[in-house]
C-alpha cells in the first residue's frame, strides 16, 4: 500500500515514471510483486491481468521472498501472492483509500509490537517472534 500511495502521489504530478531494478533473481522478484500489486490496487487489474506486464521476466524470478536481511527458507511465487492480493481487496480486507499509514509505521515499531494486521481485527502477523533474545526479536510473552 505504501508503494502504491507513493505512485499515485507522483502520478497526480505527470511525472513518468522508470522503476529500476537488478538482475538478482530474488530482488527482481519482489520489485516485480510491488509493480503488480500496484495494478492491482490502484488499477483494478485482476492478478492475471497484472501479471500478464511481467511475462517477459518470469522465467528469471525465483519468486517472492521476504526481503529482510536473514537466510529465507521458503518463497512463494509471485502469483500466488498477487491472487492472495486480489482476494483480499475482493473481500475488503485490504482498501487503499482507507490504509491508515500513521498505524501501519506505529505498530510496525519493535516498542509497539512489530506486528501487522493480516485480516484486520483478527489475524495479526508477528515479525519475529523468539524464545530468545536474539537481533531485537521479542519473546512469544511480549504478545500475550
Amino acid at each position: 500500500m505504501l508503494y502504491a500511495r507513493e505512485l499515485q502521489d507522483y502520478f497526480k504530478n505527470d511525472y513518468v515514471i522508470i522503476h529500476h531494478t537488478t538482475v538478482f533473481p530474488k530482488i527482481m522478484g519482489n520489485q516485480a510483486m510491488l509493480m503488480a500489486a500496484y495494478l492491482i490496487v490502484c488499477h483494478r487489474l485482476t492478478a492475471e491481468m497484472a501479471w500478464k506486464h511481467f511475462n517477459h521476466i518470469q522465467r528469471e524470478l525465483t519468486g517472492f521472498c521476504d526481503s529482510g536481511t536473514r537466510y529465507n527458507r521458503f518463497e512463494i511465487q509471485v502469483m500466488d501472492c498477487l491472487n492472495a492480493l486480489e482476494k483480499a481487496i475482493k473481500l475488503r480486507w485490504c482498501d487503499f483509500n482507507s490504509f491508515n499509514t500513521q498505524e501501519y509505521f506505529r505498530l510496525n515499531q519493535l516498542a509497539n509490537g512489530d506486528i501487522n494486521w493480516i485480516i484486520p481485527g483478527e489475524i495479526l502477523a508477528m515479525s519475529s517472534p523468539s524464545t530468545s533474545p536474539r537481533d531485537g526479536a521479542l519473546k512469544p510473552s511480549f504478545f500475550t
